[in-house]
């Protein structure tokens, strides 16, 4: 069966091998099985019942081990439906086609709750309504985040920032409480006392979150481990420093060492079999030493420079490993490319490499001309 087809239930969805318990006042009420298989509305295999046009959910309420109690209530049950007296074993419930909104999925319930639940009717009685009574408090959790926004739609702008602390501590309530918490009866009842449980449990929540006394704490980790320069944050550039370098043309040769420093990196960065920096996602190399000397203070900004532009890139300082590191993502890895050199820079270098070789040459032919003579 497609691993697609799903149906609405109580409490969520349902879908095949997911246990399940039907809700009182059914004809099968208060039995627990396994779901079979579900059978879409207009497929051959769907079974078209009087009052129900929802998906068919077939469940084999055999899948669970009852007390000798539940299993006699069972028996009674099953004999006034039937009109005869029935055994357990005899009564049609490996196969039993459901509607979705007749059951409650019970997956991964507690081995202790699920016995209790199996020991009698009244037992399961008093489940499925806890779980209707939450299912009614998680619907009027989201109404009043609903209601909530739609508030916010006619603030102005100003207003709006400041509801901001409110507006925060609406959303964490709510997406605590909807996915988190794991209610208690009592604490179900409590808060389905009030209109706006959300607002009831959010107030608290800004009111803590509002005091700084934390803070301190927050703020001294940063301060010891400084580890905010390889997060991702953009660095600040004083606008009057940045006039300042404009003002001041970086060397050509400099810009050129940049060049070549940038296509070592990204050859040793290639070289890599798999991420190496502290956090296994980047790919870290060390920065030449020589080269940010070379460079000074304007190592940074030189090196990134000399990488296709707006690839995001770490540079700082690795910690107990020492030095400085450029660190990038595999997919930055794959995509980044060194800048080319402007055409005349090219010639200049070729020329200088030219320049240099025959320079070499004719040290090795004067060497020579010596030892001859010598």
């Amino acid at each position: 069966m497609p691993q697609d087809i799903y149906a609405d239930c109580v409490n969520g969805e349902l879908r095949a091998g997911d246990l399940v318990i039907s809700i009182p006042g059914d004809a099968y009420g208060c039995l627990i099985g396994t779901v079979l298989e579900i059978k879409n509305i207009g497929t051959p295999e769907y079974e078209a019942r009087p009052h129900n046009n929802t998906k068919n959910v077939h469940v084999d309420f055999f899948d669970a081990v009852y007390s000798d109690k539940r299993i006699r209530e069972i028996e009674a049950k099953m004999s006034d439906m039937l009109f005869q007296e029935m055994e357990f074993g005899n009564c049609p419930l490996d196969d039993v086609v459901m509607a979705p909104n007749c059951l409650i999925r019970i997956s991964g319930i507690e081995y202790e709750k699920l016995q209790e639940i199996t020991d009698s009717n009244d037992n399961a009685i008093d489940f499925c309504n806890s779980v209707f009574r939450e299912c009614r408090l998680i619907k009027r959790l989201n109404q009043n985040l609903v209601d909530y926004h739609n508030s916010l739609i006619a603030l102005s702008k100003k207003e709006i920032i400041g509801e901001a602390g409110m507006i925060a501590a609406m959303s964490d309530a709510h997406y605590y409480l909807t996915a988190n918490h794991v209610f208690s009866d009592s604490e179900v009842e409590y808060l389905l006392l009030f209109r706006t449980p959300l607002e009831v449990i959010a107030d608290k929540w800004y009111e803590r979150s509002s005091q700084l006394n934390g803070f301190s704490l927050v703020i001294s980790e940063e301060f010891e481990r400084k580890d905010a320069v390889e997060g991702g944050y953009q660095l600040y550039i004083d606008p009057d420093l940045a006039e300042l370098r404009r003002e001041k043309p970086i060397d050509e040769n400099i810009q050129q060492a940049a060049r070549h420093e940038a296509e070592r990196i990204l050859y040793e960065l290639r070289r890599l079999k798999k991420p190496n920096h502290p956090g296994r996602i980047h790919y870290s190399t060390r920065i030449s030493p020589v080269f940010i000397r070379l460079a000074g203070t304007e190592y940074n900004r030189l090196l990134i420079e000399a990488f296709q532009p707006e690839m995001p890139m770490l540079i700082g300082k690795a910690g107990q490993r020492g030095g400085v590191y450029l660190s990038m993502t595999g997919a930055v890895r794959a995509r980044v490319k060194v800048l080319k050199a402007p055409i005349k820079d090219q010639l200049r270098e070729a020329a200088q490499k030219v320049s240099g070789h025959n320079s070499r040459e004719d040290t090795q032919k004067h060497n020579r001309r010596d030892s001859d003579v010598l």
